[in-house]
């Protein structure tokens, strides 16, 4: 999954498609003294009853970042804007928009399986959200207060 980006009171899972805004994220948060675990490829794990992301060598643009892991406490979907703004997803709102920005093992019903489960199980433990935003310091703050 695309764009992990953490701190230590905010730790969240920004995550979007090729043009969402995943380098620029973690370029404002970089900047901002955050920790970027990676902002194109990361692992999710279940680890004492929390969703844990670890970062890949595997990056996008920006090639700051880290192989630590941390648990997930928010899940924003990337979207440019013309204001910094916030729609609540849910249920199988929020599993087809995780789903639509992961790799499922597509030729493995087992995998699909296991993966969909994941999927839902993060929807319902986390809180998601559509996040429009402009490309300023200002999304810093403006999530942080979320």
């Amino acid at each position: 999954m695309p764009a992990e980006l953490s701190t230590i009171k905010v730790m969240v899972s920004f995550l979007g498609n090729s043009g969402h805004g995943k380098s620029t994220m973690a370029r404002l948060w970089s900047e901002n003294h955050a920790t970027v675990l990676n902002n194109d490829r990361i692992i999710l794990r279940e680890k004492d009853g929390e969703l844990w992301m670890h970062g890949t060598p595997w990056h996008g643009d920006f090639k700051e970042l880290s192989l630590k892991g941390l648990p997930i406490r928010k899940i924003f979907f990337l979207h440019h804007g013309d204001k910094n703004s916030t729609v609540r997803k849910k249920g199988a709102g929020a599993v087809s928009m995780l789903l639509a920005r992961s790799f499922p093992p597509l030729w493995d019903k087992k995998g699909m399986d296991y993966t969909l489960g994941l999927l839902d199980l993060m929807a319902g433990k986390l809180p998601c959200y559509e996040l429009n935003f402009l490309p300023d310091r200002k999304i810093i703050d403006f999530v942080r207060n979320i």
